[in-house]
């Protein structure tokens, strides 16, 4: 593998278009995971979060039993729909469940991610995520770093993404039609993460090269700062 690249920042931050960049260059190989992806793939496919719920926390698995118990549904997937959805609406931190809830989905998402990396053959993987906050970004890294066997020799690149607020609004007005998760996506949300985000220190991850975009004119030089390096 030539390199290991994360992509971080708000939402309409031009995450995806680089990517798209970055994949279709022909000279060479890239395969690419999004939490949001992988977090819809983990509820879709129970096991994943079933089995990473045994060994999170007894505390929240009993509370997660408890609340099945009395809730209307029978089938414990139903249920666990349920609080997906009300995850979703829920804002950060509002309700300590159903932010343990997230924190449980972002784990079963990077041990998924994790496993598609461990068998790659792709020249360049790419990890893409909102990386608000640094416990999610160290996280990600520490489990990257364990399970890994060349995660620390392999080169890593972190493009984080902090445009200005104006220019991700004025993208999601243009792109009123986009795939999926991004279509629900409310500028009031869009505010509320760019506002709260803890934008990446420079220095902040340990032997990854670290870039923190400001501008559109920089967003368009990364394919250039990858394949040149």
């Amino acid at each position: 593998m030539k390199a290991i690249i994360f992509f971080g920042g708000a939402p309409y931050s031009g995450k995806s278009t680089i990517i798209n960049n970055i994949a279709n260059t022909p000279s060479n190989t890239s395969e690419f995971y999004s939490f949001d992806n992988a977090r819809n793939y983990i509820i879709t496919n129970q096991s994943y979060f079933f089995t990473a719920l045994d060994t999170w926390s007894q505390i929240f698995k009993a509370e997660f039993l408890r609340l099945f118990a009395i809730s209307k549904h029978k089938d414990i997937v139903m249920f666990l729909l349920e609080v997906n959805n009300a995850s979703r609406d829920s804002k950060d931190n509002q309700n300590a469940f159903l932010y343990q809830f997230t924190l449980l989905k972002d784990y079963s998402a990077l041990t998924y991610i994790t496993k598609q990396m461990l068998s790659s053959k792709a020249d360049y993987f790419i990890i893409e995520a909102n990386f608000l906050n640094k416990n999610l970004r160290k996280a990600t890294y520490d489990l990257l770093a364990h399970e890994v066997e060349d995660f620390k020799s392999t080169p890593k690149y972190f493009f984080y993404m902090n445009l200005p607020l104006k220019i991700l609004l004025r993208r999601k007005d243009k792109r009123k039609i986009r795939k999926e998760k991004s279509e629900q996506v409310k500028k009031t949300t869009i505010k509320r993460k760019f506002l709260a985000q803890e934008v990446i220190n420079p220095n902040e991850l340990e032997e990854v090269e670290i870039h923190i975009i400001k501008s559109i004119k920089e967003s368009n030089n990364i394919p250039n700062i990858i394949f040149n390096h």
